[in-house]
Formats: structure tokens, C-alpha cells, sequence
């Protein structure tokens, strides 16, 4: 593993979930699940290095509660890797994020809402919040400790296409953060995106840490983590998903 800074997406065709636009709003909760997801890195706008097929996406959140947990699997650089997002929290300044569970929300590219490294969604689900993520049953952490800051957003209108890639409106070229009205969508096909950054951050610039490639577990109840080098200027890290369901569910309890 070259990096310790991750964005982790997944994208996938679902079943068009019932809006909601605040927390007083039905359904009160949703279920979603994905599978035959693909990793890559970075944002991978050009679908280059995106690769794999083993990724799913799994869980339940509640609106008005701010509860519930998102599980997601994948392999990337050969190794497993184990993602619980199970803590729901509004960032400081981020009112749009609604205590960290917000339902019926634009955001990213032109909306004026959040950044635009992706083209503008209309969010059915966004949350946000942290995860604790492992890779071969070892617990994955940074000098910063072992939560990495999570947002998952399920939403109408797939942004990246059949081919992998995230483009401008002439379905060739890349997408740009910079020119955000220029994208193109997939109207009708649902998708959902879980974002992943390390406990470090997204920008970390100190040195890269030595790596303990030998490190033994024995036992079905053995633990341990492992520190995984941070580059300077570390390029983020994606997963993307096509799909099998995403739907309202009866309220459930948080974990």
C-alpha cells in the first residue's frame, strides 16, 4: 500500500428511492445495497485506473436520529479490505449536512453546496461522519489515530458512466472541478458514492513512515494494526459499484 490517503466511492444502479427533503419527512430510514464494485485511484475521472469487481455496499441509516451503519468490502492493491461507517456527525460550519444524516440534498459540482470534485448530485441519502476501516482483518490507521472521515451519497442521475469514467458534458473528456457545469449524467440510473479519507487527512505532506511488512497474527481472536506510508501530496483513493438495490426501509434502530 503506497498511500495512507484514501477517497473510497462506490457507484451503482439502484432502485429510485422516495425523496425526503427533511427529517420530519417519510421515510423515516434506508437500505442500501450494491455490489460488483471496482477500485481506483484517486477520483479517476478518466476510468484509467480503475479495476477489481469484488466491492459491496450494505447498511441502513435513520433520518431523524442521525443512527445506523454502512459496511463496505472491496479488495484494492491485493489486499481485503473492511469498512464500517457507523458514526454520523455534522461537520463544524456544514448546516447543509443536517447532523450528519440528511435526506433529499444537493450538492457538489455547480449547487453551490459542498465542493465540486464531482458533478452536481441530487442526493436522496448523504451522510457524513467517520469509519474504522481494516485491510486483511488488521485495523488501518494513521499517526492521527483510526477514524477516517466517511460521506456516503446515494443519488439519481449516475455521474460516472458504463465505462468507468467521470467526463464534461461530451462524454469524452474528463471531468473538471474546475468548470463544474461542464458533466455528464446518466438520467434514470441511480448511484451511490462512499467517501474515505484517512485519519491524516487528504493533504498529508510529512515524510513517508516505514512499513512493517512481517507482522505475524495467530489465533481466531488475534489483533493488531499497521501503519501504511503517507506521500507527499498522497493521490486519494476510489471505489466504484454497479448495483442491486437501493430502497426505503421500516424504521430501524441505530447500532
Amino acid at each position: 500500500m503506497r498511500s495512507l490517503v484514501f477517497l473510497v466511492a462506490f457507484a451503482f444502479v439502484a432502485v429510485p428511492l422516495a425523496g425526503c427533503v427533511n427529517k420530519d419527512a417519510t421515510p423515516a430510514s434506508y437500505v442500501v445495497k450494491a455490489g460488483s464494485g471496482k477500485a481506483g485511484a484517486g477520483w479517476a475521472y478518466d476510468g484509467a485506473t480503475v479495476s477489481g469487481g469484488d466491492a459491496t455496499l450494505d447498511g441502513a441509516v435513520v433520518n431523524a436520529e442521525n443512527t445506523g451503519a454502512i459496511f463496505a468490502n472491496f479488495t484494492f492493491a491485493g489486499g481485503k479490505y473492511a469498512v464500517v461507517f457507523d458514526q454520523f456527525k455534522q461537520a463544524e460550519g456544514k448546516v447543509f449536512q443536517d447532523g450528519g444524516i440528511a435526506f433529499g440534498l444537493t450538492e457538489h459540482g455547480d449547487s453551490g453546496t459542498a465542493d465540486a470534485m464531482i458533478p452536481k448530485i441530487h442526493a436522496k441519502v448523504a451522510a457524513y461522519g467517520s469509519a474504522s476501516v481494516s485491510r486483511d482483518g488488521v485495523a488501518v490507521k494513521g499517526k492521527a489515530g483510526e477514524r477516517w472521515a466517511a460521506h456516503l451519497m446515494v443519488y439519481d442521475d449516475a455521474v460516472r458512466g458504463p465505462d468507468g469514467k467521470i467526463t464534461k458534458a461530451d462524454g469524452a473528456t474528463p471531468y473538471d472541478p474546475k468548470t463544474p457545469a461542464d458533466a455528464k449524467t446518466y438520467p434514470g440510473q441511480s448511484q451511490a458514492m462512499l467517501k474515505l479519507v484517512s485519519p491524516d487527512g487528504e493533504n498529508a505532506t510529512r515524510a513517508p513512515v516505514t512499513t512493517n511488512k512481517n507482522v505475524t497474527l495467530q489465533g481466531a481472536s488475534a489483533t493488531g494494526d499497521v501503519d501504511i506510508p503517507v506521500e507527499m501530496g498522497a493521490e486519494p483513493f476510489t471505489i466504484t459499484v454497479n448495483s442491486t438495490d437501493a430502497s426505503p426501509a421500516s424504521p430501524v434502530s441505530g447500532p
